[in-house]
């Protein structure tokens, strides 16, 4: 059983080793003769050089909190890279300028190994030390940039109020390809996440961050990455000849907002149990269940939003089903 203590526990301290990897990977970065590459002299490393050796989740907590991101150097295991590869480029060609797909539906086939990977037991540990538990996977994205891609995001935040104080919002980034600044990857600020710097729509006005480091978000295939949504970040052209696809989904812990929408938590295991709806089972010993929010989390109508509860497994209602049973489920259900 999920203790209900997880919301709000205070990330722990920087612990020694992490310190001692951090050192190990600023050095790296120093060796490499990386240069400024920014306004007012501002040094870019490397975010994978600064996770060398951490992985814990203390550790990864700590960096969150730090920070405002993590690089999880392990997600996806080599043939799970290669399903997911292949679902994207089912519903995004970079090849021809197809570069997004908001607001996927979680019943749709090409969805599912995307679902799958937040099916996972430790990442769903980790989202909830941060979350709190239950929390929200308010939607999933696709984002893919051709060799060539001119789009570029300015300097962004993403929130309208900071705290590094569990719980709080959290965006998981996952790598389907090599990223770096080379192909189109992201760029971030470490340590600004406390803090509003943005205006009205979002943006970050450069002069606010000039004399800061720039952290290139760099991750191998297969590695994923934990941003704070206040953490100022952009992404950059495609200079390469290389493509960069990767997927986000954007959690949040159970809010007003959310009540409003979705009802209480109750409400939804009710509401699941009565219409039928699919309720997916955390992998590999079901500690969590995943249960649509509302309509809207599986209707056929466009939806940007689509929320997907995460909460405790032993607390839901009715049997709980495997992904492919809980597809097949919803296939009668509709």
């Amino acid at each position: 059983k999920t203790s209900p203590t997880l919301r709000g526990l205070p990330f722990p301290a920087l612990t020694h080793r992490r310190a001692r990897a951090c050192a190990r990977g600023r050095a790296m970065v120093e060796a490499s003769g990386a240069d400024g590459g920014g306004s007012g002299g501002s040094v870019v490393s490397s975010a994978a050089a600064l996770e060398e050796d951490v992985e814990s989740e203390g550790e990864a907590l700590a960096g969150l909190e730090r920070r405002g991101f993590h690089v999880i150097r392990k997600c996806l295991e080599p043939e799970r890279l290669q399903e997911l590869r292949e679902a994207f480029d089912a519903r995004v060609d970079c090849s021809v300028g197809g570069e997004v797909d908001l607001g996927c539906n979680w019943t749709e086939q090409t969805v599912t190994p995307f679902l799958r990977v937040l099916l996972d037991e430790s990442l769903i540990r980790l989202l909830a030390r941060v979350c709190g538990l239950p929390f929200v996977a308010l939607r999933l994205e696709l984002f893919g940039k051709g060799p060539g891609s001119e789009t570029a995001i300015p300097w962004q935040e993403r929130a309208a109020a900071g705290t590094s104080a569990a719980p709080h919002p959290v965006t998981l980034w996952v790598a389907l390809d090599d990223t770096s600044l080379e192909n189109g990857g992201m760029e971030m600020i470490p340590g600004r996440h406390l803090e509003l710097l943005n205006g009205s729509n979002g943006a970050v006005p450069e002069v606010a961050i000039a004399t800061d480091e720039r952290v290139d978000y760099r991750m191998a295939a297969g590695q994923a990455g934990l941003h704070h949504p206040l953490v100022p970040h952009r992404s950059v052209a495609n200079t390469s000849s290389r493509q960069r696809r990767a997927f986000l989904v954007r959690c949040s812990p159970w809010t007003e907002s959310v009540e409003t929408q979705c009802g209480t938590l109750a409400d939804v295991r009710g509401r699941v149990g009565a219409s039928g709806w699919p309720q997916w089972s955390s992998e590999p010993r079901g500690e969590f269940a995943l249960l649509p929010g509302n309509g809207k989390a599986i209707g056929q109508e466009r939806a940007l939003n689509r929320l997907l509860v995460c909460c405790a497994a032993a607390a839901a209602d009715g049997a709980r089903a495997s992904l492919p049973e809980a597809m097949h489920s919803l296939s009668h259900a509709l």
